[in-house]
């Protein structure tokens, strides 16, 4: 489980990185995906909400100190996601990408929906439907066309350190020692 959290981890720095540079240069009405929140649906859902929460609180925290003047709100919101999503796990089926699909605009509406309160509405800005059809709906088809390819990332890399875990714990339980080991005490 450690490697899983250190190789999504830097998943998600590099997702945060290509989201807060990259993007901006392919932006479309000056909308661009929201890849962190693709990334936190997407291993809340295939390794449970504490993995979920966890990352989400890494990522939150990241954008936090990098965006905000004031610590917590993302952190929080990315926490609480990771949580909820995560409790979809049982009855998610890994190969059923419309459901990841919709689990993750369910959350890029109420990310996004949050994300307006606090940040306009509250501030005198109160014409929801401009809000709604010239950011949110926007955001939330290019961020469902980003989340393809984010989740398949996800998954293949999930699967890909599960077997290679697997393998070495075969390796160490039939008493064989691993390659690195074996290599270590010859020199």
């Amino acid at each position: 489980m450690k490697y899983k959290a250190l190789v999504m981890g830097l998943l998600a720095i590099v997702l945060l990185c290509l989201e807060s540079t990259v993007l901006h240069y392919i932006k479309i009405y000056g909308i661009i995906p929201n890849l962190t929140l693709c990334m936190v649906v997407s291993c809340s859902l295939l390794f449970g909400s504490t993995f979920g929460r966890r990352l989400g609180l890494v990522i939150g925290l990241i954008q936090d100190v990098l965006f905000l003047d004031v610590l917590g709100f993302f952190t929080l919101l990315y926490f609480l996601l990771g949580q909820i999503a995560g409790l979809f796990k049982n009855g998610f089926d890994q190969n059923n990408l419309l459901l990841s699909l919709g689990l993750t605009a369910l959350f890029d509406l109420l990310f996004s929906g949050i994300c307006y309160l606090f940040f306009h509405f509250f501030q005198g800005r109160i014409d929801v439907m401009y809000f709604l059809t010239s950011t949110i709906l926007p955001e939330l088809i290019y961020t469902l066309i980003a989340s393809i390819p984010v989740y398949f990332l996800v998954r293949y890399l999930g699967t890909l350190l599960d077997r290679f875990i697997e393998q070495y714990r075969h390796q160490t339980a039939e008493g064989t020692m691993p390659i690195d080991v074996r290599s270590e005490k010859t020199n």
